[in-house]
């Protein structure tokens, strides 16, 4: 494990539910799968630049909160964070390679920006195999859905 880790560059914005606030983490290449921390957490993910070391992260962590950040609990949410992709790590290198490579190799390719109502649920995803027929008209069409928003583990937003 990297004792200076670094995060990749992703959207983060404040969520309110039940009274509490979390900060949700998404990333625009869509690579990681998107996450909400605590408040504290995202303090402690803002000091992952590659240049603060687990000792310079738990400093500022003491001085920002008043309490002491465990060594065990950090490494605990840095091996989180490259769990769900959003380190830039050897790990991540090998899992975008492979969905490179497995994208370059598709003959057909999915839209990035489709958006699919279904009984009070907003899905995104993407159609997949829109070809072209032998006859030159429009091939068949599947859709592959691919949802957002966190309830219960499962990624959808209520609409």
């Amino acid at each position: 494990m990297n004792d200076k880790p670094r995060v990749r560059p992703v959207e983060a914005f404040p969520v309110q539910q039940d009274g509490k606030t979390s900060v949700y983490l998404k990333d625009p290449l869509n690579f990681a799968t998107p996450l909400g921390i605590s408040p504290a957490g995202y303090f402690v993910l803002v000091h992952f630049d590659g240049q603060h070391s687990f000792t310079d992260v738990q400093e500022a962590y003491c001085k920002q909160f008043g309490s002491l950040l465990m060594s065990d609990d950090l490494k605990s949410f840095v091996a989180m964070l490259d769990q769900h992709y959003y380190l830039d790590s050897e790990r991540f290198r090998d899992y975008k390679n492979a969905v490179v490579l497995e994208f370059r190799n598709q003959t057909t390719r999915v839209p990035a920006h489709v958006v699919v109502q279904t009984e009070g649920f907003r899905i995104f995803g993407g159609v997949h195999n829109a070809t072209r027929g032998h006859d030159g008209g429009p091939g068949s069409v599947t859709v592959r859905v691919r949802a957002y928003g966190l309830v219960g583990g499962i990624e959808v937003e209520r609409v």
